[in-house]
């Protein structure tokens, strides 16, 4: 049963729903929803006025897809960032027949699931986990149905939903925070919690085997006195280059092999290391083992 939507929206902005469902661009309310965060700690934090962002039809990957694109015009680095869409109100069973219809096909579910289903509200996401620093545009952004694996690729459905959530993870003194933005309710909560943003190896053997590395996000994946591993998230290639040659400078220079985006190699004590950048997702894989 076809969508009964007079009009399919494309290039959908953020100042239009803004302007749709009455959210202000400036003079939000700022609520912690917790005693002890403060109201400063949110004040310094992004705003969603801060947040340039639109939704329209595109390419990607060869294929037609419901695709977000924003830019961050705030002062912080964004580590991660997050869109919930929701139902609207008053939306018809008749209008949401063919989105049913659609997942259902795609993500292969039985007829019982498939009644299941219509039980749900619809929902969608969008999400970007590379780091974003101030003044970039990250395009492309994929839209999923229900938060699952499998991407949207037709704008009418859209039309079906509001934006509910964002989410944000950003840096800020050292530290990654998170913040929530209530598109109902014109609110900010900020999570107690913090995670910091360069961690290092707390084992002698990566500590003073390896360059520390000062940019980007940086992930403890393993730290072992005989083994380690750390990713690092907001990577340029220069950066890249950079810490290869602070690794060589360390002594990793014997049986090398290296090219634009990988590096390994041995130092005089039998240690092996091997660097990989993935250009893309702007990240470095950085191994070491005895």
């Amino acid at each position: 049963m076809a969508l009964i939507i007079a009009v399919a929206v494309v290039g959908i902005t953020k100042n239009m729903l803004n302007n749709q469902n009455g959210i202000a661009e400036s003079g939000e309310q700022i609520s912690d929803g917790k005693d002890n965060n403060s109201y400063e700690k949110i004040k310094s934090a992004p705003k969603i006025e801060d947040i340039d962002w639109s939704v329209s039809e595109g390419i990607r990957s060869g294929k037609r897809s419901v695709i977000l694109t924003f830019t961050n015009n705030s002062d912080f680095v964004l580590k991660e960032l997050e869109f919930k869409f929701s139902e609207k109100p008053n939306i018809s069973v008749e209008d949401k027949e063919a989105f049913y219809a659609e997942y259902s096909k795609i993500a292969d579910l039985d007829e019982k699931e498939s009644e299941e289903l219509k039980t749900r509200e619809v929902s969608m996401t969008a999400n970007c986990y590379n780091i974003i620093n101030p003044g970039e545009t990250v395009n492309n952004i994929n839209f999923d149905y229900f938060g699952s694996a499998f991407y949207m690729d037709n704008i009418n459905y859209y039309n079906l939903v509001e934006p509910d959530i964002l989410t944000l993870e950003y840096i800020s003194d050292g530290l990654i925070h998170t913040i929530y933005y209530d598109f109902k309710t014109k609110k900010y909560t900020e999570e107690n919690y913090t995670e910091e943003a360069q961690e290092w190896f707390k084992e002698a053997f990566g500590n003073n085997k390896l360059p520390r590395i000062s940019v980007g996000v940086i992930n403890i994946m393993w730290d072992f006195d005989t083994s380690c591993l750390f990713y690092a998230e907001g990577i340029t290639q220069d950066d890249y280059n950079n810490y290869v040659n602070e690794c060589k400078e360390k002594g990793f220079s014997q049986n090398a092999i290296e090219n634009n985006t990988s590096y390994e190699a041995d130092d005089s004590e039998g240690c092996h290391i091997s660097l990989e950048y993935d250009v893309d997702d702007r990240e470095l894989r950085c191994e070491l083992e005895q």
